[in-house]
């Protein structure tokens, strides 16, 4: 069931713009409703309406076939994946860490200077699913969105164990089938810290150190869990955060698991080498 958008409802929409962009997933469909749309679905009315008034206004009821008015547009494209595989796993990660789910999209947001990780989750995408990611550039927020609008692609992912919605509300945690297995627990952590870790060089200790920073103690007992089991267990480092200080736990893991992502890796070379000349 759709109903007609008229011009007082995309008025209205606009005036409301910063409230209604509080709603994940009606954020990323804010503009297309003031200035594209010419529908909208009852789930999403009732969502907007949730927020803003929209008692003074009346809405009329059309038929909408998505055959007819979108043709091959209408139907997510089908994916081609193969099954459970490493590569697989540290998307997994990934997701987990810089990602969001919803019903027919999938989200990953980095950081500006990330540019050659975002090359990277595209051809990963593309790899594990034979499908073409884009991306967009926030100048407000300074960051990459890599996004696909797909429903196979979503069901698929849910089916594996990612859950749509606020990721800190669900406190969402890695899979079981990735957690019990040594290959993928290992790929998912790539993905974790490639996304939510950091390379931290501490000047008090003239040292680095690997830190994971999640506002999920689920994801948190996870990644503790699973490096222990590999040998380079992290410590607590506060509320949200956990780190591997000792050198042997930190060469364990280089050697173990490593970066995917160019920063981590810039960024390792450039702290060793400030901690060498001092």
């Amino acid at each position: 069931m759709r109903y007609l958008i008229t011009k007082d409802f995309r008025k209205l929409i606009l005036l409301n713009q910063e409230e209604l962009s509080k709603n994940l997933v009606l954020k990323s469909n804010i503009k297309n409703l003031i200035y594209k749309n010419k529908t909208i679905s009852l789930n999403d009315l009732n969502k907007v309406s949730k927020i803003i008034n929209l008692k003074d206004l009346n809405f009329k009821e059309i038929y909408f076939s998505p055959q007819k008015n979108l043709g091959k547009h209408s139907q997510s494209p089908k994916i081609n994946f193969t099954g459970k595989n490493k590569k697989f796993a540290e998307l997994i990660g990934i997701i987990l860490g810089d990602g969001n789910l919803y019903h027919n999209m999938l989200r990953i947001t980095l950081s500006k200077n990330e540019k050659p990780y975002v090359n990277y989750i595209k051809e990963l995408i593309y790899e594990l699913f034979g499908i073409t990611s884009k991306e967009y550039f926030s100048q407000r927020s300074n960051t990459i969105t890599v996004y696909v609008y797909n429903k196979n692609l979503s069901n698929l992912l849910v089916k594996y164990g990612i859950k749509r919605g606020n990721k800190v509300k669900n406190q969402v945690e890695v899979p079981s089938w990735v957690k019990d297995n040594g290959i993928y627990s290992l790929s998912c952590l790539k993905g974790l810290i490639d996304t939510d870790g950091c390379v931290y060089n501490c000047k008090r200790d003239r040292k680095n150190y690997i830190k994971f920073t999640n506002h999920s103690n689920n994801l948190i007992n996870d990644v503790l869990e699973v490096s222990k089991i590999h040998g380079f267990e992290f410590k607590s480092a506060g509320k949200h955060n956990i780190c591997l200080y000792k050198e042997e736990s930190i060469a364990k893991y280089l050697k173990k698991v490593g970066f995917s992502n160019e920063k981590h890796i810039n960024r390792w070379g450039r702290s060793v080498a400030w901690t060498t000349k001092r």
